[in-house]
């Protein structure tokens, strides 16, 4: 689910507003991948970016955004991670944190991007990416990993 705030970055519903079917549109690869290789089967994506800092307008080059694209769905989460490390550079498996799961930390390379740090987690029914952006452009962040584990515990729900 999109949640008002991850840790204490708040949600920005203009930036989310304005990025969510470029977001949507470059998370596809990937969960068609995910179908193709019978590694699961995505839902429906949600999106949300939160502040990372004090500036909260994308058109700003000081703008520091957190990026989280989710899915709920039917997945073999070591079949994800799978197709996952093929997809990263770097890959490398990290704590999935106390939800369980798997997730795995590396660098993509989005057209016109450079490498950018990307985490994915994946349980039998929930898919997570976090990326991060700076101004209006994918980058890297040297908290990846831990900044994922905050996403996840902010959106991941039981299911009811």
């Amino acid at each position: 689910t999109r949640a008002a705030k991850v840790g204490s970055y708040p949600l920005n519903p203009t930036v989310t507003n304005h990025f969510a079917s470029i977001l949507e549109n470059q998370a596809k690869p990937a969960a068609t991948e995910i179908t193709a290789k019978g590694a699961g089967q995505p839902g429906t994506p949600v999106v949300g970016i939160y502040n990372l800092g004090t500036v909260t307008s994308s058109a700003s080059a000081d703008y520091k955004g957190l990026v989280f694209v989710g899915y709920d769905g039917t997945y073999t989460p070591a079949a994800v991670v799978k197709v996952e490390e093929s997809l990263l550079k770097s890959a490398r498996v990290v704590s999935a944190g106390p939800h369980g799961g798997d997730m795995v930390c590396g660098f993509s390379e989005p057209t016109g991007s450079g490498e950018v740090s990307q985490c994915v987690w994946v349980t039998k029914t929930t898919l997570g990416n976090v990326e991060f952006i700076q101004g209006e452009d994918l980058t890297q962040n040297p908290d990846a990993a831990k900044l994922a584990l905050k996403v996840r515990t902010a959106v991941e729900q039981a299911s009811s």
